[in-house]
């Protein structure tokens, strides 16, 4: 018997992966919207082991589609048929539609903001020193989300340490290299540090790392990442702290948008963005204390009076310890000395006048707290490799 047609229903296809955690958010948004439109008949093309044997849809003639972008990158996107009125990608920046004459439009994360939105909650944990690791591939979500944690941070005077895409010569890097490339990232970072990782999986190699090498966590870094896996972010070690994309609204936009463009609306220039629905806390960001704590009392104090003719008394007061206890908690959490950290503290702002002042030497010598210009000039070419004018001269000031 055949199949009776309603000619009031509006087929809509949605090639989304059922795997992944944004995808399913994304469903169920789309099914929400469909919950009240009844005029909706929905086929989920997911990627499911039992669903394989219906991927070939085109015959199936649907109204419109909603389709993610990673998708229409892999080519799973059917050529649409004739009655295909329109397309709708999400998680995407495309501006028009993978086939020409359908009516398009496309919904994205707004990626930025993901990187603001970590800046944000690093500072307000009251670190001081930053890092982000993307993704090891070259993604463009992973560099904007990168970009709007640098433009949140520089707000404060701060920066952050990313782990770059290593280069690829014949074939991509297996797991033991990345591994040895992530270990020594990691001891390089200065300490306490806030880490941003693009995504819950990439964190989990933080973690994973962290804890073969004897980094404490939350003590020496805290990690924030994106997506919020409950499987994954539950049962790492420790508990990862996430931001939860609003992905059930994306989805539901999309469908909004779909069914507009199938009734004829117009295709839209540019994508729609939408943003952060939360931040879940777990233990990867708790608010450190302990050694963590007397280190990064005792460097606040430093980055606030480092101009000043401060001593390792005053520093351990500050700190409410006894300079004996201060020297035990930093030897605990970095790699240097009290005495080692307010130097180098100090030379970094020798630095930043000899980049962006004319300032004379003699001047940045005591507005840096060094007692001589001498002293200054001997620690600089040991510490950097070059006079104090050369270095300004090579680097602009």
């Amino acid at each position: 018997m055949p199949l009776l047609k309603d000619k009031n229903k509006h087929k809509v296809l949605v090639i989304l992966n059922g795997n992944l955690k944004s995808d399913q958010d994304h469903i169920s948004g789309i099914l929400r919207y469909g919950d009240t439109h009844p005029e909706w008949d929905v086929f989920l093309m997911s990627d499911h082991p039992s669903n394989r044997i219906f991927s070939d849809v085109s015959e199936w003639n649907p109204d419109g589609i909603i389709v993610s972008d990673y998708a229409i990158e892999l080519g799973l996107l059917p050529a649409p048929k004739q009655k295909t009125k329109a397309i709708v990608a999400v998680m995407s920046s495309r501006t028009d539609s993978p086939f020409p004459n359908f009516r398009f439009a496309s919904v994205n994360l707004d990626n930025r903001q993901i990187g603001k939105t970590a800046a944000e909650f690093l500072l307000r944990k009251g670190f001081r020193n930053f890092a982000f690791i993307g993704t090891p591939h070259v993604r463009k979500w992973s560099d904007d989300r990168l970009a709007g944690f640098k433009e949140e941070l520089s707000k404060s005077g701060y920066d952050c340490i990313s782990l770059g895409i290593s280069a690829w010569t014949k074939s991509p890097p297996g797991w033991k290299d990345e591994q040895e490339r992530l270990a020594k990232w990691l001891l390089s970072l200065p300490k306490p540090c806030g880490i941003m990782a693009s995504y819950d999986q990439r964190a989990k190699h933080i973690l994973d790392m962290s804890r073969i090498l004897n980094i404490s966590i939350p003590g020496q870094i805290g990690v924030i990442s994106v997506d919020n896996e409950e499987f994954l972010c539950e049962h790492t070690h420790p508990t990862l702290t996430s931001i939860v994309p609003d992905f059930i609204s994306c989805g539901y936009r999309a469908a909004e948008l779909l069914d507009t463009l199938m009734n004829g609306g117009k295709s839209q220039n540019a994508p729609e963005f939408f943003g952060v629905k939360g931040i879940v806390e777990r233990f990867s960001t708790a608010d450190f204390s302990g050694s963590a704590r007397i280190v990064e009392t005792a460097r606040e104090f430093m980055r606030l009076n480092y101009s000043a003719d401060i001593s390792l008394n005053d520093i351990a007061d500050a700190a409410g310890v006894s300079v004996r206890l201060l020297e035990k908690r930093f030897q605990a959490i970095s790699e240097k000395s009290p005495s080692e950290e307010l130097r180098d503290i100090r030379l970094n702002h020798v630095k930043n006048l000899l980049r962006k002042t004319h300032t004379p030497i003699k001047e940045i010598s005591w507005l840096c707290g060094f007692k001589s210009e001498i002293h200054l000039k001997n620690l600089f070419r040991s510490k950097i490799g070059i006079s104090m004018s050369k270095w300004r001269q090579e680097n602009g000031g």
